[in-house]
């Protein structure tokens, strides 16, 4: 009896040993699995990280373009007004000195 009890034991102690290894094995495919995912994650998170840097630029460049755009506006409709003035005037000009000759 003793004999069944050994081999027993160490029936037991084996398969113990084999599920444990199963269990290394499961253990390291799911770490290389999620060694995988953190990789394609982090890869995602570059171009994000990328592309967000690259639209930040343009919205500078926007904002820029824009604050131009908004002076040459400020100073064309200046100008605009000094030429209507100055067209008022010398339509003035102009009708006075058709009154003058038509005296």
């Amino acid at each position: 009896m003793k004999v069944f009890c050994v081999l027993g034991d160490r029936n037991e102690k084996m398969k113990n040993q084999i599920k444990q290894m199963m269990d290394v094995s499961r253990t390291q495919t799911a770490i290389s699995v999620a060694e995988e995912d953190l990789k394609r994650l982090q890869l995602k998170l570059r171009a994000s990280m990328s592309t967000k840097c690259n639209l930040e630029d343009q919205i500078k460049k926007l904002e820029d373009d824009h604050n131009s755009l908004l002076s040459a506006k400020d100073g064309l409709e200046d100008e605009f007004r000094t030429l209507r003035q100055k067209g008022e005037i010398l339509n003035e000009l102009y009708q006075q000195k058709e009154m003058a000759l038509q005296k």
